[in-house]
């Protein structure tokens, strides 16, 4: 070692290693997929945080990596599930910033689907629009549907813009 920087350069991980075992370091952390930051779909999810919300904290970064994302007012986003584990990562998300900021959670009742956080103002003409885009998604020929909620959905799906 020759001085305190080094040249590491590209994407091997052997020199970082090399250092590491030579100051007697155990362990290693694996390698992980990266920087979330430099992932294609993330980008343009921090753009519109900054723009749209200059008091934004960790839960509105960790929200960033779940779910669709829609700004549905100028002051409003609604994030939707896509599967189980988000819908329950959602609810987490919930659970801790509903007391830092003004959060509703939209669970469906009487069918199954994606939940939703809407966050930020909201307002009839807002909650009927993230209601339509929850219904949007729903699968409505998975096991389990009953006809009325079929008919909620294809009201839903009218309402969409």
């Amino acid at each position: 070692m020759n001085g305190y920087l080094f040249d590491f350069a590209g994407r091997s991980r052997r020199p970082l290693i090399s250092l590491a075992r030579a100051l007697g370091l155990r362990f290693v952390p694996d390698v992980a997929g990266g920087c979330a930051l430099t992932e294609k779909s993330l980008a343009p999810r921090v753009l519109d945080l900054v723009d749209h919300d200059l008091t934004a904290g960790v839960r509105d970064l960790q929200l960033l990596t779940v779910g669709r994302h829609f700004r549905i007012g100028e002051e409003t986003k609604l994030v939707l599930g896509r599967n189980a584990g988000e819908n329950r990562a959602l609810a987490r998300l919930f659970d801790f910033a509903s007391r830092e900021k003004a959060l509703l959670r939209l669970v469906p009742r009487n069918f199954r689907g994606p939940e939703a956080l809407l966050s930020g103002r909201s307002s009839p003409d807002i909650l009927a629009r993230a209601v339509a885009l929850l219904c949007h998604y729903v699968q409505p020929f998975t096991a389990g549907f009953a006809r009325k909620t079929l008919g909620f959905y294809e009201q839903c799906k009218k309402t969409l813009p």
